[in-house]
């Protein structure tokens, strides 16, 4: 993680201290559930593709071992979380909106952007520990 990418990730950690004591059980619940659904389908999808292509790393794979429907999938997840999380904070919205984004044009995104962004797979995976944390 470059001092960018850890710079975000330490700015959600913050909010997520901040305001996820201050949400309703249920409402929290809701937005862990969001979170969790879409980082359990994306990391079902990388395993996939990095096994069908041989790769240790899903940015490599070929288009040949991708499924562009299940991307879009998680495009929806991602967004379904942010939509979720818009209301607490918006860094944290804000890293869900931008894996959303990596799945809808992911053709057009390098892994240092992922890195930069802040939006790597084990980025998402800290975030959501940080908030069943709270």
């Amino acid at each position: 993680m470059d001092f960018s990418a850890a710079s975000f990730f330490l700015d959600v950690v913050v909010a997520l201290q901040n305001y996820l004591p201050r949400t309703q059980p249920a409402d929290r619940r809701i937005i862990l559930e969001k979170f969790e659904r879409a980082l359990i389908e994306t990391e079902i999808y990388i395993k996939k593709i990095e096994r069908a292509s041989g790769e240790d790393d899903h940015m490599n794979a070929k288009k040949e071992h991708r499924d562009y429907e299940k991307e879009a999938d998680l495009a929806r997840y991602w967004r379904a979380a942010a939509i979720s999380a818009r209301s607490i904070e918006r860094s944290l919205d804000s890293l869900a909106y931008q894996k959303s984004l990596f799945w809808l044009d992911r053709d057009n995104w390098t892994r240092a952007q992922v890195n930069r962004n802040g939006i790597a797979i084990s980025d998402a995976r800290a975030t959501i520990q940080a908030m069943k944390i709270q």
